[in-house]
């Protein structure tokens, strides 16, 4: 992809003029005590912008903790365990939505939308308050989710303030009346679209983007009510470059364009028996459009002529009804509409449309149950309809004394596809079990756990096609719940609160991600079996003038991915063999400075500080097979002015 993919990619994120650090003497608390758990990560807004290499991303920021990595650089799927990204659900503020990300085709071998990532989330840190990540292991927070819940969360309580970046230009004005109701409304605009709307051109890509976000929220002593509205909007033009050409998009001519749109309400109402009640409607809808022309050339000089229209639209109605009572009990309710229309028409002779749909119902209980002054019990149970009826158990066994805690969960969860409608899939099943002991001290807190999840009923076709492996609305072979997938592993993490404004998180997991169909008598690497993955992140506030200058510094690492074959246009991987060959380890350097004064700051964070050339794909040109690296050194600076 051009410059400008790569510069949009690099300042996704946006600074806030919050205090970064949370400071007690002189010491730095790096995360807060009980928000890194097994099954949970729950971020504040200031993690978004202490952390390297994010860009205030809160699920590029999510790569900093145990068992979870992004495919690649390009996008922000959030592997969690080695499951995939399309298996995580994302939400806005409890409420399941469809993919919030723009440039949803960035890192797509296939150039064509993915289901849950992209690479620029329409949610900046400007605008999210916290941010959630949910294992499916998780007691009392699940959902339709097989591999995760990644959830924004956002307020209406912001600042007025103007921020220039490379990104581009972001403005936020609010208001707060006396009757404590409060009106914000957020605007973002590309750098590139403004360089591109000045006549500047970045080689033979060209991208832009912007989005509105805003909201209402009014609140009185017992009641309370807000409404959210968010538009996002992207284009990707890419132009035909001269022969000779190295890969087949080099010869084409494409049009990339995607509307996002998502419509909020939520409420709460707090009785005076010590009854809340809080329920929430949601819209949300995507739709992405490829147009593509040119001529390719082939390995023998022959050449295609390339002449095909791509269109999808996903679309969710959510609603959630929730009561907590005084003697923590928790009954909810959800239920939700998904739907896809995808059609795909390829030199104007073969043409495919997909069109799926699925209803989802789900009652669940939830109890917390001290069972002495040592032991929690927290237990679950959820009944949930999607295309058959499921049961769903969950229970958490918790033994607590001085620093030391031991834990066992299990859970079981459904999650549902969709694909042609025509091959009557099943929802696919797993099973999840995880085993935890930790310390947690005033300054110190490791974790030790070990997991697995055991996913059946995965959509497979007889050769080597599963689930666990790809999310491809254009695999044309026939497809069943016949494919299995397996995760297993332990993770290891320790946070250090050195003193002295220091801090110093370090975890590492071992794992293995696996799958079979069932013509199968072996399991296969699934594509995310990375086998060891690990992080390092320190970080030193230091009082600067009238001001005050934070430092961090992260080290990411992990196992290679496994890949198909690449083949030769038409096709694009050699589906019909299990993934053979691994890429080279991933290693990856980032660095952040931030520095405060008074209601302004500045920031220059820094992917991949040593400019290391990571494998990325396995591609197929006119010239054969080669190697598509990674993203290079991206240095991001922004300034922000708020009042």
């Amino acid at each position: 992809m051009g410059f400008a993919f790569w510069l949009i990619i690099a300042v996704t994120g946006q600074a806030q003029t919050d205090t970064l650090w949370q400071i007690a003497g002189d010491t730095v608390v790096f995360i807060a005590p009980k928000s890194i758990t097994t099954d949970r990560v729950k971020l504040s807004n200031r993690d978004f912008k202490r952390l390297p290499g994010g860009f205030d991303d809160p699920s590029r920021i999510l790569i900093h903790f145990p068992g979870i990595a992004i495919a690649n650089d390009q996008a922000n799927g959030v592997v969690y365990h080695g499951l995939p990204a399309h298996m995580t659900q994302w939400r806005l503020n409890g409420l399941d939505i469809v993919n919030p990300n723009h440039l949803s085709n960035a890192g797509t071998l296939s150039d064509l939308s993915s289901p849950s990532a992209g690479g620029v989330n329409m949610y900046s840190g400007n605008v999210l308050d916290g941010f959630e990540f949910v294992a499916p292991s998780f007691t009392s927070k699940r959902s339709w989710s097989l591999a995760g819940i990644a959830d924004l969360q956002t307020s209406t309580k912001r600042q007025n303030y103007l921020q220039l970046s490379v990104l581009g230009l972001e403005a936020g004005l609010h208001k707060k009346w006396q009757n404590n109701s409060h009106v914000f409304a957020n605007y973002r605009y590309s750098f590139t679209g403004l360089l591109e709307d000045l006549g500047v051109s970045f080689g033979n890509e060209a991208i832009r983007f912007d989005d509105w976000v805003a909201g209402y929220s009014a609140k009185n002593k017992n009641f309370n009510t807000s409404f959210f509205f968010a538009y996002g909007s992207s284009t990707n033009k890419h132009n035909a470059q001269p022969k000779p050409l190295l890969t087949y998009k080099d010869g084409q001519n494409i049009y990339y364009h995607s509307k996002n749109i998502t419509a909020q309400w939520l409420a709460g109402y707090q009785y005076l028996t010590g009854h809340e009640l809080n329920v929430g409607v949601a819209y949300s809808k995507r739709s992405d459009d490829r147009k593509a022309d040119g001529e390719i050339v082939l390995e023998d000089d022959t050449t295609v002529d390339v002449a095909e229209t791509f269109g999808l639209s996903h679309q969710k109605y959510t609603a959630m009804a929730k009561l907590t009572t005084p003697g923590n009990w928790q009954l909810e309710a959800r239920w939700m509409y998904d739907q896809l229309q995808y059609d795909k028409t390829i030199d104007t002779n073969a043409a495919r449309s997909v069109a799926d749909e699925l209803y989802s119902t789900q009652l669940n209980v939830f109890k917390n149950i001290s069972l002495g002054q040592h032991l929690k019990l927290k237990t679950e149970l959820a009944l949930m309809y999607q295309r058959q009826l499921n049961v769903l158990p969950a229970l958490t066994l918790e033994y607590y004394q001085g620093p030391h805690t031991v834990s066992a969960s299990l859970s079981r969860n459904v999650g549902g596809v969709l694909l042609n409608q025509a091959y009557a899939l099943h929802s696919i099943v797993g099973m999840n079990y995880m085993l935890d002991y930790k310390i947690t001290t005033r300054y110190l807190k490791t974790t030790v756990s070990g997991f697995y999840h055991d996913i059946s009923r995965l959509p497979a076709d007889t050769a080597e096609y599963n689930f666990l492996l790809a999310y491809d609305l254009s695999f044309d072979g026939k497809i069943s719940s016949t494919g299995r997938g397996k995760s297993q592993g332990v993770s290891f993490m320790a946070e250090l609160d050195a003193g002295k404004n220091w801090w110093l998180n370090v975890n590492h997991s071992w794992l293995n991600t696996l799958y079979k169909n069932s013509g199968s008598t072996n399991w296969n690497h699934a594509e995310n079996d990375f086998g060891w993955m690990g992080n390092a992140n320190v970080g030193k506030t230091i009082k600067l003038g009238h001001g005050q200058l934070s430092l961090s510094v992260s080290f990411h690492y992990r196992g290679g991915q496994f890949y198909y074959t690449a083949m030769p246009y038409p096709a694009t991987q050699q589906y019909n063999l299990a993934p053979q060959n691994q890429f080279a380890p991933y290693l990856r350097w980032d660095a952040r400075i931030n520095y405060t004064r008074k209601k302004s700051m500045i920031s220059l964070d820094i992917q991949n500080v040593t400019n290391r050339q990571n494998e990325g794909f396995a591609r197929y040109g006119p010239t054969g097979p080669y190697i598509e690296y990674q993203l290079g050194l991206l240095p991001v600076i922004s300034y922000k002015r708020s009042w």
